[in-house]
């Protein structure tokens, strides 16, 4: 069921969430706090002690998930939003490492979760530059319902030249998800927690954005059920309905945060609900 809860919980949520699954998959995550809070750590990093000691990164205040979770205890939010001097100081650290990243074909994931603006566009604008040359994928977490924060923020993923991943709550994400036209998926917290904490798929990044095409809806159910390759469905829809339906058999309900009740990821009936070939999912 869903609960109220004010934007700076939902903001410590976020944090919390993405230290429990760095901790769940034994990867490193440096939390960057954009105001110091006394005489707790600003810079932490969640890593195993021993992966910390092979990393040529250097390492802030080492931290666990249930300190992280003390630490956002302590805090009342509140101050200034210097997100450039923050910007800047991950620029430096992944400077380091860039070169050895790109020759292995990865990317360091910035997550950015704030509910307001910087507190300098203009330098901001130049230290975002800066830090999508290096081998990065950036991803903003809104918490805000300010109209005019998330237009901001829209605006300047239009203006870079590298994307820029702009998510909203569950809620807004899973209307913007059946905007587009794929009112088939049910926006679960498993997914946007996946792209909240930077798992990149081409069809993850365009369901907010376009209708998928029948194709694409085959390829998507592919991914999310990491099931193998599906029956073309302007082949035989049908076939491809039962064969959706059997891998849905196989996994638990997932919570819809627009009708707020559990039900299967995908909806086969609205799969080729349409006449038209171009319009065959709705």
């Amino acid at each position: 069921m869903a609960v109220g809860a004010t934007r700076w919980e939902e903001l410590t949520q976020v944090v919390l969430q993405t230290a429990e699954v760095a901790a769940a998959v034994g990867a490193r995550v440096d939390f960057h706090l954009l105001n110091s809070i006394g005489p707790q750590p600003q810079f932490m990093t969640l890593v195993t002690e021993a992966a910390a000691a092979a990393d040529t990164l250097p390492v802030s205040s080492l931290c666990t998930v249930d300190q992280m979770r003390q630490t956002l205890r302590s805090i009342t939010p509140g101050g200034r939003t210097p997100l450039t001097n923050s910007v800047e100081l991950i620029n430096a650290s992944i400077q380091s490492v860039a070169p050895r990243l790109a020759a292995a074909g990865q990317k360091a994931v910035v997550v950015i979760a704030t509910d307001g603006l910087p507190d300098d566009p203009r330098t901001f604008l130049a230290a975002l530059q800066a830090l999508q040359t290096l081998p990065v994928w950036v991803v903003v977490r809104l918490c805000t319902s300010d109209d005019s924060v998330v237009e901001y923020w829209n605006d300047l993923d239009a203006r870079l030249e590298a994307p820029l991943e702009v998510l909203d709550d569950e809620v807004g994400e899973a209307k913007e998800v059946h905007a587009a036209g794929n009112t088939w998926l049910t926006y679960a917290p498993q997914l946007q927690l996946a792209r909240q904490f930077g798992m990149r798929s081409k069809l993850f990044d365009l369901i907010d954005e376009n209708r998928l095409l029948p194709s694409q809806v085959a390829i998507f159910c592919d991914e999310l059920f990491d099931c193998g390759p599906l029956p073309e469905p302007e082949l035989g829809l049908p076939a491809f309905r039962a064969a959706v339906d059997a891998q849905q058999a196989k996994v638990p309900l997932v919570f819809d945060p627009i009708r707020h009740r559990m039900q299967p990821w995908i909806d086969t009936r609205k799969i080729g609900a349409g006449k038209s070939a171009s319009c065959a999912v709705m």
